[in-house]
């Protein structure tokens, strides 16, 4: 049709991995509301304009162990958990 060969048009997939910037979001949520659980994290990242799902914030919620942190969690404890959290998941 046009006159370009077939084998010069290639699909190239985009990487869009924003799990760094989506993690550090669902983080502050979790500090800002301590007793929500990843469901109503998922809600309000929506309401802030992440287009999520749920199953990629709970894979990402039990990969930062956020299920720890709540509402009369201690300063150590807090601090504890936030080194927990820096290390690397593999460590």
């Amino acid at each position: 049709m046009i006159g370009v060969a077939r084998s010069t048009q290639r699909y190239v997939k985009v990487n869009k991995n924003d799990d760094g910037e989506l993690r550090l979001a669902m983080i502050r949520l979790a500090k800002q509301y301590g007793r929500y659980g990843y469901r109503k994290i998922v809600h309000l990242l929506r309401i802030e304009g992440w287009t999520v799902n749920h199953k990629k914030i709970e894979r990402l919620w039990r990969d930062s162990r956020l299920e720890r942190i709540w509402e009369g969690t201690s300063e150590i404890q807090r601090h504890i958990i936030s080194r927990s959290l820096l290390r690397p998941l593999g460590a």
